[in-house]
């Protein structure tokens, strides 16, 4: 049973590491540990989530916010953190010019 507790511990470790970056504003260091989880465990939504909130509320990389929403409004359509963040890049990029965002961003909000 210990045997079992340290290894959850140790495979959260990642995701833990992750977070503690991220409180302390080391974006770049906390998605480094997000993705080392999401290597070793790729359906670790809690470590996809990181990164995109960092990308989608921290450094406003709205490609990438995107890009991280969408893989997991994939799997939780209806998860409303998600679609909140996935529609601040949206917008984003709709500023920005970019092709489909603006209709995306309309299909978003109706559903």
């Amino acid at each position: 049973m210990v045997a079992l507790g340290l290894a959850l511990a140790a495979c959260r470790a990642p995701v833990t590491d992750g977070d503690q970056l991220a409180k302390e504003h080391r974006w770049t260091e906390a998605v480094a540990s997000y993705k080392k989880a999401l290597a070793d465990y790729p359906y670790d939504y809690d470590a996809a989530w990181g990164i995109a909130k960092i990308y989608c509320y921290e450094t406003h990389f709205a490609d990438k916010c995107v890009a991280w929403t969408d893989k997991l409004l994939e799997i939780y359509p209806y998860r409303e953190e998600f679609r909140a963040a996935a529609r601040v890049g949206l917008r984003e990029l709709a500023v920005k010019g970019e092709r489909n965002a603006e209709a995306k961003l309309r299909r978003l909000e109706r559903d």
